[in-house]
């Protein structure tokens, strides 16, 4: 019985630091300097400010962001030892609360939830990823962007990914149903009130504040 995929929504991977971070923008290639332990410091970002000390790398082990990061961000290159290590985005957030030269990544839907006051940092991404997963759209490239669900939508914002479901389903079956479901206008509705971007249905694009 073959698999089927279906694209279901889009989200976004989101940077987050203390609040009183004075660092405002990050590019792809730093946040992996970052993640690898080429940039250690603070003063080592060309946007730091004054932001000075050792960077703590707050990282979930085992998670579908870490997961996203060690593909799509360090392309199998290898991440520094020096990792704080989470079990939960919560946990992940909660921690960068706790600790000002903090970094930290975690998906779009938890910063609401969690209720914490980080930062979320622009991104920009200055070359076209080579692996077509994750292709932006020609004209972001260079640019900063926040992660508006309108950025997600039109492939502006660089750390975008796809959910998809993988079913063998058969006519009339619970899985078919579900997967019907999920599609329509319904199942979409609830994956953007978790502020994920619906991929099966149009949308109405707002533009960022």
């Amino acid at each position: 019985e073959q698999l089927t995929e279906i694209a279901v929504a889009h989200d976004g991977i989101v940077v987050v630091v203390h609040h009183k971070n004075e660092i405002e923008r990050i590019t792809v290639n730093e946040l992996r300097d970052i993640l690898m332990g080429v940039y250690t410091r603070w003063e080592q970002m060309s946007r730091a400010g004054a932001m000075r000390g050792r960077i703590s790398v707050i990282y979930q082990d085992s998670s579908d962001v870490s997961w996203y990061l060690e593909q799509r961000v360090l392309n199998g290159k290898p991440l520094r030892k020096d990792l704080l290590r989470t079990t939960s985005s919560l946990q992940t957030l909660r921690r960068v609360v706790d600790q000002p030269l903090s970094i930290a990544c975690v998906g779009l839907s938890w910063i609401d939830s969690a209720r914490v006051p980080a930062k979320i940092l622009e991104v920009a991404e200055t070359t076209n990823p080579s692996d077509t997963t994750y292709q932006l759209a020609p004209e972001s490239i260079g640019t900063f962007y926040e992660p508006h669900p309108a950025h997600i939508y039109r492939k502006f914002y660089p750390l975008r990914r796809t959910i998809y479901i993988y079913a063998r389903a058969q006519i009339a079956s619970f899985t078919a149903g579900f997967t019907t479901f999920v599609s329509n206008r319904d199942g979409q509705r609830i994956f953007l009130d978790r502020g994920l971007v619906p991929a099966t249905q149009p949308i109405r694009l707002k533009a960022p504040q």
